[in-house]
């Protein structure tokens, strides 16, 4: 036993066969090639994306931060001027807007009211050196105005009158309540304005009987006059158009009055009579 243990082992059946393929054999020294070429590949694509993006767009720059400018505080004795000056305009402004000085005073007082609203821009602007100076300015045309007031009922009189006859009813009640607002007794101005208010609608009954009139319709003047009378039975010209219209009217009516008894049957001029 111990004999066969010492034997030495035979080698020839190790030699017979044939030795087994490595896997890894050649292919190790291939590798480091294609990792390479990989990078490479990798390496180029990157770079084409690099090269091929777009620029980059140059920064905006920032607006600076505005700066509040600090508001000067406005002098107390500028702003009690043009105060003081803003008071004395609505004093005297006051009675003449109640004499509708827009229907007599003419450009004066569009030019007036323009300064105003001029001078109150200002004031809301604080701008209290020019408000004043406009303020004081349109002072002596009002005081020129109001001068005008004990002698305006008397002066708008004959233009009320006159307005109210061509039918041009808003000024003709402009001009009476303008008269009345100096005088309000006054009994003439108190008995016209409320035929005033109606003038328009006067006039254009008188126009259209005048129409008919022309055209010798005497019985369609005679009714335009009588509406007209509903509305103001003194509106200046109907007076003398209904007594022409009526006078026509009679003698139209007598024509046919001596026509009747003209005719055959009838008594009277060439009517023969019964046998």
């Amino acid at each position: 036993m111990e004999d066969e243990l010492l034997q030495p082992i035979s080698l020839e059946g190790e030699k017979g066969k044939p030795p087994k393929p490595d896997s890894g054999g050649g292919g190790k020294g291939r590798r480091p090639f294609l990792w390479l070429l990989v990078l490479l590949v990798l390496g180029f694509g990157l770079f084409l994306g690099i090269y091929r993006l777009p620029p980059p767009a140059e920064p905006i720059p920032a607006e600076p931060t505005p700066v509040p400018v600090p508001t000067p505080t406005p002098d107390p004795a500028l702003r009690e001027r043009a105060e003081r000056a803003l008071q004395s305009v609505v004093e005297r402004m006051r009675p003449l807007r109640q004499a509708e000085p827009e229907w007599w005073a003419g450009g004066a007082w569009d030019q007036i009211q323009m300064e105003i609203e001029a001078a109150d821009q200002w004031m809301a602007d604080a701008d209290y050196v020019r408000a004043a100076d406009a303020y004081e300015a349109v002072i002596p045309d009002l005081d020129s105005l109001a001068a005008q007031l004990p002698g305006l009922p008397e002066r708008l009189w004959p233009l009320a009158n006159r307005a109210y006859a061509n039918g041009e009813r808003d000024r003709a009640v402009g001009l009476l309540q303008a008269m009345l607002s100096v005088d309000s007794d006054h009994a003439e101005a108190q008995a016209l304005l409320p035929r005033a208010r109606v003038a328009d609608q006067s006039f254009e009954r008188l126009r259209q009987a005048r129409d008919y009139a022309e055209a010798s319709e005497w019985d369609l003047a005679w009714a335009e006059l009588n509406r007209l009378d509903s509305l103001d039975d003194a509106f200046p010209g109907a007076a003398d158009l209904r007594e022409r219209v009526g006078r026509e009217i009679g003698r139209l009516e007598f024509q046919e009055w001596i026509s009747s008894l003209c005719r055959p049957g009838t008594s009277g001029y060439g009517g023969g009579g019964a046998a």
